[in-house]
């Protein structure tokens, strides 16, 4: 499970994503027949239908393991179980809305006993120990904004330092960066007013915003 888009100088989105598995459909494919999944035979850690990821300033990924609970299975047969992510209202976030199969190939042993060979959106081994890892991946789309400071005019004063007010406003905890052009660096949280000085010359860029943010500037 991993978070894209974060790039310097955006903030961690402050939401979290939720994952399922389930047991899927029964269908037949390519001439194979597929099972739906015995109950309780596939878990997320901590045996656990569903996992939850918030991401942090050091951490934008998540990796969680299926664990396969062999001792559910009775016969030999492919078992699909259904591993989808719950749709979000983000703004700026994409969410996955793939509904992702893992493939559990139960076989029989020459021996006695089963196979097992666990493939994750792929095509299956058939024989065999084996396995398949996949990913899900969310992409945070950000914009920025720049404001310039002009002093105009023969009487105009260039070194003079003039006061603005910035305010950001989208989701609540959702926090900004500002840069000043050769000065000072603000973590901005919405809704709250920040307080910026420019010379002459000077900009400053608002990073993290999403489409449907507001920003106001006032001097």
């Amino acid at each position: 499970i991993n978070l894209a888009g974060i790039t310097e100088n955006v903030k961690v989105p402050n939401t979290s994503f939720t994952f399922t598995v389930d047991e899927g459909t029964a269908a037949t494919e390519n001439g194979v027949v597929i099972n739906s999944g015995v109950e309780g035979g596939v878990y997320f850690d901590g045996n656990k239908n569903t996992v939850t990821f918030a991401p942090s300033e050091s951490n934008f990924s998540k990796e969680t393991q299926l664990t396969v609970d062999t001792s559910k299975f009775t016969a030999p047969g492919v078992y699909r179980y259904d591993v989808k992510e719950t749709t979000g209202t983000y703004d700026g976030m994409s969410y996955d809305e793939t509904t992702h199969h893992l493939d559990v190939y139960v076989t029989n042993k020459a021996d006695g006993g089963f196979n097992f060979a666990y493939v994750f959106d792929g095509e299956g081994y058939g024989q065999g120990e084996g396995k398949t890892d996949g990913s899900i991946i969310n992409t945070y789309t950000t914009h920025k904004v720049t404001v310039a400071k002009t002093v105009e005019g023969n009487q105009g004063d260039k070194s003079k330092k003039f006061d603005f007010s910035v305010t950001v406003t989208g989701v609540d905890g959702e926090m900004y960066t500002l840069k000043v052009d050769g000065g000072t660096t603000y973590t901005l949280t919405s809704g709250a007013p920040q307080q910026v000085s420019l010379t002459d010359g000077q900009e400053f860029v608002i990073y993290g915003l999403s489409e449907n943010d507001t920003y106001t500037v006032e001097e």
